[in-house]
């Protein structure tokens, strides 16, 4: 298992790249930008730092939309990935369509086989047991079908990005800034910085 679990992607880009060892040029990404689609209006893809920060260093990027695309289109442009970059926006409302599009679930599979998934913000809160803790930061109004707060439970640590300032992490709570992330495999877990 492969995650690189960011504050921001954009803040980190180097330390993935880096950590890695990927060329752009011959890595397939597919970018998830439904964590965003709740916010009146949602900000355009190609205005997103962690899409813009892709591109900039020439990664080939397919959309998979959770909201839009079907289970057979979706699992396709997975499978065709080497990185699937999930992004930033309301953790609550990104969950509920993970489980809603099966993703969830055929997730598992791709790291199984190698696949990178990659996590801005919300996109790497979900990676914890539960997203419950996040309800101070991403309203749960914008995902009023959601009545079951677990979460993707890829790491056993709630994660906090954004943080202005070093917070001190413990066994179940990784705070983080946003030139930070986390890197995990299956032999454990290392917080990477700039």
């Amino acid at each position: 298992m492969h995650l690189f679990l960011s504050s921001t992607l954009d803040g980190s880009i180097d330390l993935f790249v880096k950590e890695y060892g990927l060329d752009p040029k011959t890595t397939p990404v597919v970018y998830i930008p439904t964590a965003e689609n709740c916010f009146s209006p949602p900000r355009q893809i190609s205005e997103r730092g962690s899409y813009r920060c892709l591109i900039d260093r020439g990664f080939s990027i397919t959309i998979c939309d959770l909201e839009k695309d079907d289970s057979d289109n979706m699992k396709e442009k997975m499978e065709s990935a080497k990185v699937i970059v999930c992004a930033g926006g309301n953790t609550f409302y990104l969950l509920y369509h993970m489980k809603k599009s099966g993703f969830d679930k055929l997730l598992s599979s791709l790291l199984q086989k190698g696949i990178i998934y990659v996590g801005s913000s919300a996109g790497s809160c979900v990676c914890s047991p539960n997203i419950s803790y996040v309800r101070d930061e991403d309203d749960p109004g914008m995902a009023p079908k959601l009545k079951d707060y677990s979460g993707l439970n890829l790491v056993n640590f709630e994660i906090y990005p954004h943080c202005t300032e070093e917070i001190p992490s413990t066994t179940d709570k990784i705070f983080l800034r946003d030139n930070q992330a986390i890197v995990v495999n299956s032999g454990g877990y290392k917080i990477v910085s700039i």
